[in-house]
């Protein structure tokens, strides 16, 4: 038999050739497992999770069973909420929290859109889920999980019901009332459904999906247990106001420790503070503040000794306390008018696990928003860079009113949480 020779340059130049085909079949797997990833359901939740609670984590399993999602997509405010309050704890500490009960990734609603009001919160989430381009369905909790009646509310033409409000208002009603008896004057039979909360908050879903969700589906998921705001428990699920008013005690109702990171009384002077020293100029260029309504605000800053006071001394029947807790938010971290109607700028990552990892990778190409993983990345954006400076301050400001205050600057350097297989500690 002849012996078979090669010298060490045929030897490196096949070993070369092989790494090439080897290197091109990974490439060649990872895309199509990218492809493979995008194709399949994802479920979308808009939320806050101030704190993240059992029914929070009941509610992501019991979507998953329902839908068949892979994966769970979590829309989450940031370090201020929707009700015009300093969140429990930071955003990053409450995705976490999120991703450890049950989500697969994480993305935070620029700050703007949260102090906008209810119709622009679920519009962002919407349009956020929509950027995803990825099959979606958005699940949320309702009393009602018959959505047709919401449907044919949300499909009600807008001019007409507009209408109706500013006639009710005229008439001296609360702007919650004028909008209410504005759909009853049309729906008589399905209106009584926004009574309830979680219908309420549902069906400003289903209005931002049939205006601009193309490609999003929609999914109410029965809510189990207390209410929502409600006073009450039931067995080991309480409402996230029970809980944050009573904290010390609720913490069977979450599946993880969770302490108030805020000096309350801190929170208080600082925005006594702000209000007091906040020209009539300064008042019209925040967000929320109609003109006119800076008088009554200065005034009412005048005469108050506490934010309780400040309430009942500036609270109107067209400004309810939710939408004057915002307006004293937005003076706080000068969050500008008219940015929370601009474009969405970005999907900002704030947490993660393997799941939400392969997704991430499966939306480059894909998503119509670019996605921030690293904030430092953020302003280099264009108009993001506005949406980033007042994240900038919302996060400084927030860090500022902690029990145990933390320096400036952590919007640029604190990155996303990952969340290995197998933890179970928040």
């Amino acid at each position: 038999m002849q012996k078979c020779e090669y010298n060490k340059r045929d030897c490196l130049l096949y070993r070369s050739c092989i790494k090439k085909q080897i290197n091109g079949l990974i490439l060649i797997s990872i895309k199509f497992l990218g492809m493979w990833e995008a194709k399949k359901l994802v479920n979308v939740i808009i939320c806050e999770f101030n704190p993240f609670h059992n029914g929070h984590k009941y509610l992501i399993s019991e979507a998953k069973r329902v839908t068949g999602a892979y994966a769970t997509v979590c829309l989450m405010s940031g370090n201020f909420v929707q009700r015009g309050q300093a969140a429990i704890e930071c955003k990053h500490r409450r995705a976490k929290a999120a991703v450890l009960g049950g989500a697969d990734l994480v993305l935070q609603i620029p700050s703007a859109y949260v102090l906008g009001g209810a119709e622009v919160f679920a519009g962002a989430g919407v349009s956020m889920a929509a950027a995803l381009k990825v099959p979606s369905t958005l699940v949320f909790g309702a009393e009602d999980t018959d959505t047709d009646a919401l449907i044919s509310l949300a499909r009600l033409g807008a001019r007409a019901v507009n209408i109706r409000i500013k006639a009710g208002l005229k008439r001296g009603l609360s702007y919650a009332r004028a909008v209410y008896e504005a759909y009853f004057s049309l729906d008589p039979v399905n209106a009584p459904r926004l009574l309830k909360p979680n219908n309420l908050l549902a069906f400003e879903y289903i209005k931002a999906i049939i205006k601009n969700g193309a490609g999003v589906g929609f999914k109410a998921i029965a809510r189990k247990g207390a209410g929502h705001d409600s006073d009450d428990t039931s067995g080991e699920f309480a409402s996230a106001s029970y809980i944050r008013a009573h904290l010390d005690t609720a913490q069977r109702f979450m599946p993880g420790p969770v302490t108030d990171e805020i000096d309350r009384l801190r929170f208080e002077q600082t925005a006594l503070f702000a209000l007091k020293s906040a020209s009539a100029a300064m008042l019209r260029q925040c967000a929320g503040v109609e003109t006119g309504f800076e008088n009554r605000i200065i005034w009412a800053a005048k005469k108050a000794l506490s934010l309780d006071e400040f309430y009942r001394y500036a609270i109107t029947k067209r400004c309810t306390l939710s939408r004057l807790r915002r307006v004293v938010i937005s003076v706080m971290v000068k969050n500008p008018m008219g940015l929370c109607f601009t474009e969405l700028p970005y999907l900002r990552v704030l947490a993660f696990n393997d799941t939400g990892r392969r997704l991430l990778k499966s939306l480059k190409g894909r998503c119509t928003k670019p996605v921030i993983v690293k904030p430092a990345d953020t302003p280099r954006l264009g108009l993001a860079g506005r949406h980033f400076t007042l994240e900038e301050r919302c996060t400084d400001i927030y860090n500022f009113l902690r029990v145990q205050p933390v320096a400036g600057g952590r919007e640029c350097l604190d990155s996303p949480i990952y969340i290995e297989k197998g933890s179970c500690g928040i």
